[in-house]
């Protein structure tokens, strides 16, 4: 068994990504939807606010209180042309995704739409794949591990 540490991947990916947000052509800016309830999540969008602050990535959290707020501020968010990715925090109610999917391609930067889980499956090039799926395929590749013919388990440490 090999065991495979991510921060060693996040550092070499870190090399790179100044100068890769340079080459934009604008400031990116990121919006985070989600509704109040679940810690992990908020946890998890406060580290992604700090990697943003770090690298002068625009950055706006709107936390709802509930379903309405929660697509209220979503029309917001859709309707600002500044706004260059979207990411929607899970878990959300089941009746919403609907509303997730109306993301625009160019501005699903998780890819979790069903258009961009689409052209992924039918192997399109250029689309964002879903974080938790790049950073395995970015480990691997780190680590220079060939899966072809291989059956994988993947454990999650806590």
């Amino acid at each position: 068994m090999i065991l495979l540490e991510g921060k060693s991947v996040a550092q070499n990916l870190e090399k790179d990504f100044e100068a890769r947000i340079k080459k934009l052509n604008k400031t990116p800016f990121i919006a985070v939807l989600g509704i109040e309830g679940n810690e992990a999540s908020l946890t998890y969008v406060k580290k992604i606010q700090k990697n943003c602050e770090k690298y002068g990535i625009k950055f706006i959290i709107k936390i709802a209180k509930d379903e309405v707020e929660f697509k209220s501020n979503f029309d917001e968010v859709m309707n600002n042309k500044a706004i260059t990715g979207i990411m929607c925090q899970q878990p959300l109610p089941r009746n919403l995704f609907d509303l997730v999917n109306s993301i625009p391609l160019n501005k699903d930067i998780e890819g979790i739409t069903h258009l961009s889980l689409g052209k992924l499956f039918v192997g399109e090039k250029n689309i964002n794949i879903p974080c938790t799926s790049k950073a395995v395929i970015e480990t691997l590749d780190y680590y220079n591990i060939d899966l072809t013919g291989k059956n994988v388990v993947v454990v999650r440490k806590k």
